[in-house]
């Protein structure tokens, strides 16, 4: 039971760092609507996390769910020149944003623990405990917990190196391309000027139907410029 409420203090002060570097990066209105529509996401991460020792019981169950992890970001971000072609020719590149240089920083911490996963692995591989009656089995189960890190650092590397772009079809962002006929509306955040809130249709229900982006403030004129001619305007809320 200790472990249990040692588990939900860290998460809630992981949340509560979160929201404080959201309100800081977007503003506090955009940010209260990222958690609400995040919490949920936590809740289920919150939820495997806790079912995790139970599959580890089934080695090719927790094999599979990484392996399907592993396979899917790999697809996603090999897939992004094809898929950014459809956004067509480039209008205005602004560079990295705030938020970008964030979650490049998330990636160099989660190297520094793919890093420490893996020598602890290896250590274990080289000296595998009494208990463990195949060594050669013992040593293979430790590919997926070092492969599952790794792509989570691979994942937040390669995001935090995009670039927003506004192009001709619509805006490419964190390896994702959202065209002008899904957006519905934007808005520039009162408390954060510089902070794009664009609302659009959601590819699945359960999605968010938003997206919070700091604009560098030297592009900000610019963007304003392209986005109004593509989509409609409202008051944020």
């Amino acid at each position: 039971m200790t472990w249990f409420i040692l588990y939900v203090v860290i998460i809630g002060c992981l949340l509560g760092v979160c929201y404080a570097l959201a309100v800081k990066g977007v503003g506090q209105e955009a940010a209260s609507r990222n958690l609400f529509h995040l919490l949920p996401w936590f809740l289920v991460g919150f939820f495997l996390s806790s079912i995790a020792p139970l599959l580890a019981r089934w080695q090719y169950a927790s094999w599979g769910a990484v392996l399907l992890y592993v396979v899917s970001v790999g697809i996603w971000l090999l897939s992004w020149p094809s898929r950014k072609r459809a956004a067509g020719s480039l209008l205005l590149g602004t560079g990295r944003t705030w938020q970008n240089k964030l979650l490049f920083w998330v990636g160099v911490a989660e190297v520094a623990v793919a890093i420490v996963i893996t020598w602890v692995a290896f250590g274990a591989i080289a000296s595998p405990p009494d208990t463990a009656l195949d060594g050669g089995v013992y040593a293979i189960n430790q590919i997926p917990k070092v492969a599952f890190w790794w792509t989570v650092a691979t994942f937040f590397i390669s995001i935090g190196l995009n670039k927003l772009e506004l192009r001709e079809n619509g805006i490419c962002f964190l390896y994702t391309f959202i065209s002008w006929q899904r957006m519905k509306s934007y808005a520039w955040e009162r408390s954060k000027p510089n902070t794009l809130t664009v609302r659009f249709a959601p590819l699945l229900p359960l999605l968010p139907g938003f997206i919070s982006i700091v604009v560098p403030k030297q592009h900000r004129d610019e963007v304003n410029q392209i986005v109004q001619t593509h989509i409609a305007t409202v008051p944020s809320s």
